[in-house]
């Protein structure tokens, strides 16, 4: 019975942060270059197995439905957003794997990667992100300037022109293990060092006047989110029997006549 409350415990636990990551999946359907989430779920091994307790009682019965569910690290699904025209110059979106660099910090350690490319001139005319003003750095790793003056062409391999003459190239770059990443907020990632430093020039290409619209599958993410809450639902609803259970066991089964 205490066995059962657990497995009820354990399911409704896991279809709550699966609510949790559909949510957020679903809040951010309309935002420009956002990558959804997805949170893989394991079933746990059986108490004697995962406390590593060979010796300890066995119950055959017990064993065979297994120690419940455990959700794992939660994983970014790097799905190509569809492109959305906007016909603004300095606005690029991105087809293929790969991320612009921005520098959202100090040194190295600021140097961030993201698929928004809603870009702009600051006042000093460097290239910025809309939704921070962090510069946009080119492929040797230093900020972009260009001549306010001057129409903007950006060719698919990231080439910015001006009067027909290359000024700076976008650095546009993939990682081996996007898995390493974390999100930053304002739709930047940010991998671990060793995975940044083995980051290699991508193969993407460039458009110029769209922006890669949300990753998110609204439809499926509604469908996730529905699950798990029914999920989450049916597992609170045995929690509930299994108290009511063991309060008639304690209170009624349990009394001295």
């Amino acid at each position: 019975m205490i066995y059962g409350l657990y497995l009820s415990a354990s399911g409704a636990a896991a279809n709550m942060a699966r609510l949790d990551v559909a949510s957020n999946n679903l809040s951010n359907v309309a935002t420009v270059g956002f990558k959804p989430d997805f949170l893989p779920v394991r079933q746990r091994e059986v108490v004697r197995a995962e406390d590593d307790l060979p010796f300890a009682d066995s119950n055959a019965l017990l064993e065979h439905l297994g120690g419940g569910v455990q959700p794992m690290a939660t994983r970014i699904a790097l799905t190509q957003g569809p492109l959305e025209l906007t016909h603004n110059s300095f606005d690029v979106g991105l087809e293929g794997q790969g991320f612009f660099e921005v520098q959202r910090g100090k040194g190295a350690d600021g140097v961030h990667l993201t698929r928004d490319g809603r870009f702009t001139l600051d006042a000093s005319g460097r290239l910025v992100t809309v939704t921070e003003g962090a510069a946009v750095l080119d492929h040797r790793g230093s900020p972009i300037r260009l001549d306010p003056s001057r129409p903007v062409s950006i060719g698919s391999d990231g080439t910015i022109s001006q009067n027909n003459a290359p000024v700076a190239r976008l650095a546009v770059v993939t990682v081996d293990d996007p898995d390493r990443m974390t999100k930053m907020g304002s739709n930047a990632f940010k991998p671990d060092p060793e995975v940044m430093a083995q980051r290699r020039p991508s193969l993407a290409r460039v458009v110029q006047g769209a922006v890669e619209a949300s990753g998110t599958n609204s439809v499926q993410a509604l469908m996730d989110a529905t699950g798990a809450s029914r999920g989450a639902q049916g597992n609170f609803g045995m929690i509930g029997i299994f108290n009511d259970i063991l309060d008639s066991a304690i209170n009624t089964l349990g009394r001295v006549s």
